[in-house]
């Protein structure tokens, strides 16, 4: 008799530990679940607004076509002089073309970060500035200080251009690019995670992320040159 009770007892224990380890899964599952819907949330928006602009950039980065009669960038040339002896001085300066692009920013109102110079001692120096915004190009005539400089405005086509592809647009725009390739990609991985919590839905999801990836490798396969 003692004998059946203590394997009675043995095997309640051992149901009530499999049933305690099924409520813990089922929390930790319930958990996941949780915050993987708050984060992805969270997430989505911010990116949201991130995606719609590279989205809409990208569209029209692939199809430069429909706005090719549009909006057209301004160019403007102006006259300026500098003085003789502040240019002398600005020679002086080992990287005397870094010195030139730095003096001339200060006086004049250029678009654009400096890009690259070529300066002829005593004669010209020649500036170039470019940027997401616009671009300048400057000419100083060493011997009597004489400055011809361009400011050509980039039209909104070919800013967001610029800013889709990250092309001379600083240091800052190229971190926001970091941050929100990494944020999308993360929100993206926990939408993806969710999709496994969803048991209904589970085998249609598969299924189109199967023939996704099937797609995607047809295009590139065949149709990719």
């Amino acid at each position: 008799m003692t004998t059946l009770r203590t394997e009675m007892f043995v095997q309640e224990k051992k149901v009530g530990a499999k049933g305690s380890g099924n409520r813990n899964s089922r929390k930790l599952r319930s958990r996941t679940q949780k915050y993987c819907r708050m984060l992805h949330a969270y997430l989505s928006a911010f990116a949201f607004l991130i995606l719609m602009f590279f989205a809409a950039s990208g569209l029209l980065l692939n199809h430069p076509e429909w706005f090719a009669g549009g909006e057209i960038g301004e160019d403007k040339t102006t006259e300026a002089n500098f003085s003789i002896e502040a240019l002398s001085d600005v020679a002086k300066i080992n990287d005397e073309g870094v010195a030139f692009a730095e003096f001339a920013k200060e006086r004049l109102p250029l678009l654009g970060d400096f890009h690259s110079a070529e300066v002829f001692p005593e004669e010209e120096a020649f500036l170039k500035f470019s940027g997401s915004k616009g671009s300048s190009d400057v000419v100083i005539d060493l011997v009597n200080g004489k400055v011809e400089y361009e400011v050509t405005k980039a039209s909104l086509v070919e800013i967001m251009h610029n800013l889709h592809r990250g092309k001379d647009s600083g240091a800052v725009w190229s971190k926001v690019i970091d941050v929100s390739a990494i944020l999308i990609l993360v929100m993206s991985l926990f939408g993806f995670l969710l999709m496994f919590f969803i048991k209904f839905r589970l085998a249609n999801s598969m299924v189109i992320l199967g023939t996704s990836v099937v797609f995607f490798a047809v295009i590139y396969a065949f149709f990719v040159s």
